[in-house]
């Protein structure tokens, strides 16, 4: 059941991560990331999950204060 719940935040992080990626390159390089690099980071995000099942979690805080971070 923790494996669920960890995937169902790993999407919305994959997809932050995209945003901020996007930004990132649309600003300073003028090239965007196409959605195929999205799908590509869920699967990652997901794969990670299924085989770090108790590491996964931490990973995932620390991803989100590091955005927390950048953000604000």
């Amino acid at each position: 059941m923790g494996v669920f719940a960890s995937l169902f935040f790993s999407v919305p992080t994959a997809f932050l991560i995209w945003l901020q990626a996007n930004q990132v390159a649309a600003l300073h390089f003028s090239y965007f990331f196409s959605s195929n690099y999205l799908v590509g980071m869920i699967v990652a995000f997901s794969l990670f999950a299924l085989i770090f099942p108790t590491v996964f979690p931490s990973v995932l805080g620390f991803i989100w204060h590091g955005l927390i971070k950048l953000l604000y």
